[in-house]
């Protein structure tokens, strides 16, 4: 599955890949499969998205395969910043896609459908049309010992590390490492540590022929 955020309200950090990046209002990004992201808030808790999870075989019925594959090539993971009439234009398809969300007949499967290609197809021209946004500097940046940890965890995740390991590597304590950890990624490290895990064990199973046994190693 892809994730499309559209974020409309609130100020957030994303990790992504253990890169720390911040969404503002207006923002959209597009998460790829297998890749390891957190989010948490940066100044309040309050905040407005929306979410659109689809997977790529969806557009089958629309598009071929040449088609399709162009298309997706467009959308990257990149943040873009939209304008406010471009936001304006999103929202409108996402409260048109969610008028039909729960219902299943055939007539609305293919509205839902329609609607996520034309969200779809917004987001491609948006891609193309603009520049990629630059990350603002933050006032309030998280802590350069996470981000040394995050970076040590994505580097060693192979490898047989622990909490007391990763928290020796940034000259903190267990205990202090572990509440400022979950406080600055709303996760706690053994649950980071183990997404990143489970994440790349996924990516290899599906680009790689090794076996399930050797990647559990």
């Amino acid at each position: 599955l892809r994730n499309f955020f559209c974020w409309l309200k609130g100020i957030r950090y994303i990790f992504l890949d253990g890169v720390c990046h911040v969404l503002n209002p207006g923002d959209i990004i597009l998460i790829k499969p297998y890749q390891t992201h957190y989010m948490q808030s940066l100044s309040s808790d309050f905040y407005a998205r929306y979410v659109l999870n689809f997977a790529p075989d969806y557009l089958d019925g629309m598009l071929k395969p040449a088609e399709k594959q162009r298309f997706l090539e467009v959308l990257q993971n990149d943040i873009l910043h939209l304008t406010t009439e471009q936001s304006g234009e999103l929202v409108e398809v996402f409260e048109r896609l969610r008028k039909y969300y729960n219902r299943h007949d055939a007539v609305a499967e293919k509205l839902k459908q329609n609607y996520c290609l034309e969200l779809l197809l917004l987001c491609r021209d948006y891609y193309t049309r603009q520049e990629r946004t630059q990350m603002p500097e933050l006032s309030a940046a998280p802590r350069q010992e996470i981000l040394d940890a995050i970076a040590y965890i994505n580097a060693h995740y192979a490898e047989k590390i622990d909490l007391e390991t990763i928290a020796s590597q940034i000259h903190l304590s267990k205990y202090y490492f572990c509440r400022i950890f979950r406080e600055v990624t709303g996760a706690t490290v053994l649950e980071y540590l183990t997404n990143v895990r489970l994440t790349r064990a996924g990516r290899l199973l599906v680009e790689s022929s090794l076996a399930i046994q050797e990647i559990a190693q």
